[in-house]
């Protein structure tokens, strides 16, 4: 199993050793540099609350932004994107 982990630290050599410790320490290993980001696609994941926008603005957003994927429930409409996060703007 490949597991992809982007961090944002004040400390490369820290933050590798913590998480070579955690790895080892689980029974996983720590691969070469980019080793496994070939198999990651990067995606968005965005919740807009309904009482913001409509179920009509959530669709004209999906389909402004490019978006992937357009789920809704009661409460929420969840966007998934694979490209153009800057396209995805408030109602």
């Amino acid at each position: 199993m490949a597991i992809f982990v982007e961090v944002l630290s004040d400390n490369k050599n820290r933050t590798v050793s913590e998480l070579r410790h955690i790895f080892t320490k689980n029974g996983g290993r720590i691969g070469e540099s980019g080793s496994v980001a070939w198999m990651f696609k990067r995606k968005g994941y965005f919740v807009i609350d309904k009482s913001k926008a409509s179920e009509d603005n959530l669709m004209d957003i999906a389909l402004s932004s490019g978006a992937e994927d357009l789920r809704t429930t009661a409460a929420t409409g969840d966007l998934y994107s694979t490209e153009k996060f800057d396209a995805v703007s408030k109602p």
